[in-house]
């Protein structure tokens, strides 16, 4: 059952299915104080637990460095299981390759350009 959707300033995050997702606002500029925000909301969102993330970028203007390495952080690894993230635009593409090639997150992370095919993933990982 989808639970009903936890807002932040950038974000609209939600479980369903045993699956986290975060859906990155229109024209959205990540800070560290608006992913501290996020990292908030995904404990609210789980009770805490370490689930399987899809977050979708397409939307995302940009992610500053201090954003991506704390996503990439232990902040973040005590509730995100693997985490699949969706790209639809140059801008999120190159976002998404910096995070996952740059900051290294401790944990599993793909990069897709398919919703369905990133929940596959995620519910198989």
């Amino acid at each position: 059952m989808k639970q009903a959707p936890i807002e932040t300033r950038t974000n609209l995050i939600w479980m369903d299915a045993g699956i986290r997702h975060d859906e990155i606002k229109e024209n959205a500029m990540l800070t560290l104080e608006h992913a501290q925000e996020v990292i908030s909301a995904y404990i609210k969102s789980s009770k805490g637990d370490s689930v399987p993330t899809l977050v979708d970028y397409s939307k995302l203007k940009s992610m500053g460095k201090d954003a991506r390495e704390f996503f990439a952080g232990r902040q973040c690894q005590g509730v995100v299981k693997a985490m699949a993230i969706v790209v639809g635009s140059p801008v999120s593409e190159i976002t998404a390759s910096l995070f996952v090639n740059l900051s290294k997150p401790k944990f599993p992370t793909k990069i897709f350009t398919n919703k369905q095919e990133a929940q596959v993933w995620l519910k198989n990982g």
